[in-house]
């Protein structure tokens, strides 16, 4: 590749005995936001699937999108080496290339082209990997299996809950047993209240009296101390 003149003209040639083949193109280098660009110049797909490709612009001219080496695709739709390319323009200042059922053959380089513009871009079509039943019954038992921080977690609040109660029953229990007791204690004080109350004879004694012939004896009961405990 030489520079043909200061304008940034450039010439790709392959050199051959007799006659060299090559092709002209211009060079723009500019600052900002470039005239024509896409979102990445390395695109991925897979056989038998979709990608799209948006190609920004912010100048006037044509639009097309073409492979390297094989045909362009100028109007809404059409078809490059087996492929159906779909063109979108109803965005402002971006033209989306819709490729659709790729195949291998997709592979290779494209470019967008917006007037004098063009960017390439590097599309690399790959066979999707097949999700097999094993896979997805090893990925689902992965993904159940708790973790041991988690096992540790579940062990201690099944420790902890049971723990809980018994302490809640066990403060229930005594707490109804020093309600029963206080009430007891005032029973049993009262009852002993009462009894200090009752009066206790410490002596009796009987004493005769004689009387008139013919006369019945009445006896005389004689206190001789009574004693009132409070």
């Amino acid at each position: 590749m030489k520079q043909i003149n200061t304008n940034s003209d450039y010439w790709c040639a392959v050199e051959i005995y007799g006659a060299d083949d090559g092709y002209d193109f211009h060079l723009s280098v500019t600052s900002g936001t470039p005239s024509l660009y896409v979102d990445s110049q390395e695109v991925t797909g897979f056989t038998g699937g979709n990608t799209t490709i948006n190609c920004r612009y912010s100048t006037s001219g044509g639009m097309k999108w073409c492979k390297l080496g094989s045909t362009c695709v100028t109007g809404g739709s059409g078809s490059i080496d087996g492929t159906r390319v779909t063109m979108n323009t109803s965005a402002y200042n971006v033209f989306s290339v819709i490729m659709t059922d790729l195949r291998p053959e997709s592979s290779g380089w494209y470019y967008c082209v917006r007037g004098d513009f063009q960017m390439p871009v590097h599309l690399t079509v790959a066979v999707k990997p097949a999700v097999t039943p094993s896979s997805a019954l090893g990925t689902q038992a992965t993904t159940t299996v708790p973790s041991a921080q988690e096992r540790s977690s579940v062990d201690l609040t099944n420790f902890i809950i049971p723990l809980s109660l018994l302490i809640f029953i066990v403060i229930v229990v005594l707490f109804v047993w020093l309600i029963l007791q206080h009430k007891r204690g005032k029973a049993d004080s009262a009852k002993s209240k009462r009894s200090e109350e009752e009066v206790t004879y410490t002596d009796v004694r009987f004493k005769k009296k004689t009387a008139v012939l013919g006369s019945e004896n009445d006896e005389d009961v004689t206190y001789s101390s009574v004693v009132i405990r409070h």
